[in-house]
């Protein structure tokens, strides 16, 4: 899976009771305005984000642009589901 367009983002979070946060890295797909932004999901939420036009949500690129972090709210582990939509071109 080595899409150019990010199309749809969907992080659900399946944990009871821990929240996780969704940010972008320093090399992170541009999904949000800067590096280090981040978007909460609490526990049994979950974030969508879809932009169906041609330019998508983001465009990837290799080694610089290709990683989206998922991160624990208080250090125990957190259960999750990703789906990621892309397109080629």
């Amino acid at each position: 899976f080595t899409p150019v367009k990010v199309k749809a983002l969907l992080v659900k979070n399946t944990h009871a009771t821990q929240g996780l946060s969704v940010s972008r890295p320093a090399a992170g797909v541009p999904i949000f305005t800067a590096a280090s932004d981040a978007v909460p999901v609490p526990a049994g939420g979950c974030l969508l984000l879809f932009a169906p036009g041609a330019a998508g949500l983001a465009t990837v690129t290799a080694t610089s642009a290709d990683l989206i972090d998922l991160v624990n709210g208080a250090g125990s582990e957190v259960t999750y589901e990703v789906i990621i939509i892309g397109a080629s071109a």
